[in-house]
């Protein structure tokens, strides 16, 4: 079960006439989210645009801009949970205020993004304007001018809440005592809780992250313990990923002669998980990167194929392995076209050359030449 199926936000794909669409909705009826999507699912479900305009009407569906096109509806959905649960939303009165969850949909089009990344600021500045965040003044204007029976019936009740939302995250079952004394005696901490969300002291959201989330996080496989452990172990998989990833694009680079920083390859290899750059099209920025290096190299042809003769030669002629993309006799020769044969010469020169089995094969045959011009041998 995913984190979204575990915590009823579901992802389904709509077809509407010719245009899809990803559908992101809580169970509880609390909110749905709609995104466009750019590339057509076999299995949507398909409505009229009638029936589509009847859905997206209703109060609390929401456009949230486009799908991405690298994740499932329910891996979509599963980020949504996440993301609302780690900010102790899900299930409380924020998910069902029309306004705080259309501030959601706006952060999910990217409507706070600031160069390409949302921007916090924004985001908080406009959840403060929304209705749910005066909410809490309002709660202390009524639980101030409450008599002192209904300030115990507002408690009781947001007891009640915070018990369901118990449940959200800690998977277990809170019984509330009845009545006010019994809920002050019998269950301190709910009573504390409930008291401060009813006088408007703090909300429903601050009431999860402060006290729910951390009381769940002690209760061995709560959903939220489970969550979290999941969010884990695809973090440590995305990391294996990159690391994977960045070792592709390190291998294609040498392969056309270019050796990359380690913050450049890390950035290749998150683009290549993130499915935002293709092998292919990596290689053929490589390839133009390539050409700036080695101008005579042929488009397409890596450097290992174009470098061959060159690298074999140095190989052969000084003993030694063959030589990779860091060699700068070989560099040398290709960045200023040189000719193979006075690539050879020029290893000829080399005081190394010197050194060779086939230095010494040369130069004894070169004598033995000589000798036998003169009568020897």
């Amino acid at each position: 079960m995913t984190i979204g199926e575990d915590f009823g936000v579901i992802g389904q794909t709509y077809r509407v006439g010719g245009a899809y669409y990803r559908v992101i909705a809580a169970t509880s009826g609390d909110f749905t989210l709609y995104l466009k999507m750019t590339n057509p699912e076999p299995m949507a479900q398909s409505v009229t645009e009638a029936e589509w305009e009847d859905l997206t009407t209703n109060a609390n569906w929401f456009s949230a801009g486009m799908a991405d096109p690298s994740k499932t509806a329910q891996e979509s959905a599963d980020e949504v949970a996440a993301g609302l649960l780690r900010a102790g939303v899900l299930n409380t009165t924020a998910a069902r205020d029309l306004s705080y969850m259309q501030v959601v949909a706006q952060f999910y089009a990217g409507e706070f993004d600031r160069n390409g990344e949302p921007d916090p600021l924004q985001f908080h500045q406009a959840l403060m304007t929304t209705d749910y965040y005066q909410s809490t003044v309002e709660a202390e204007r009524a639980y101030d001018t409450a008599t002192a029976a209904e300030k115990e019936m507002l408690v009781v009740q947001t007891a009640e809440k915070l018990a369901s939302l118990w449940r959200t995250y800690t998977g277990g079952v809170l019984d509330v005592p009845a009545t006010y004394q019994e809920l002050q005696s019998e269950a301190p901490d709910l009573f504390q809780q409930a008291l401060g969300v009813a006088s408007g002291g703090f909300s429903e959201q601050r009431a999860v992250l402060d006290w729910i989330q951390p009381e769940a996080m002690k209760i061995d496989q709560s959903p939220w313990q489970r969550m979290l452990d999941t969010e884990d172990r695809a973090q440590r998989q995305e990391g294996i990923d990159i690391d994977t990833q960045r070792g592709n694009a390190r291998d294609l680079a040498q392969s056309y002669g270019l050796n990359l920083s380690n913050e450049t390859l890390l950035k290749y290899g998150q683009k290549l998980v993130d499915n935002e750059l293709s092998l292919d099209e990596l290689e053929q920025q490589l390839d133009k990167q390539a050409t700036v290096l080695y101008p005579f190299k042929p488009v397409g042809m890596t450097w290992v194929d174009y470098a061959d003769p060159w690298r074999q030669a140095k190989s052969d002629m000084m003993e030694v392995g063959l030589p990779d993309h860091t060699d700068e006799d070989v560099q040398n020769a290709l960045k200023l076209d040189m000719s193979l044969s006075d690539f050879k010469q020029s290893m000829r020169d080399k005081p190394e050359w010197l050194g060779t089995d086939n230095a010494r094969s040369a130069l004894m045959s070169a004598f033995g030449g000589i000798g036998r011009g003169m009568g020897f041998g």
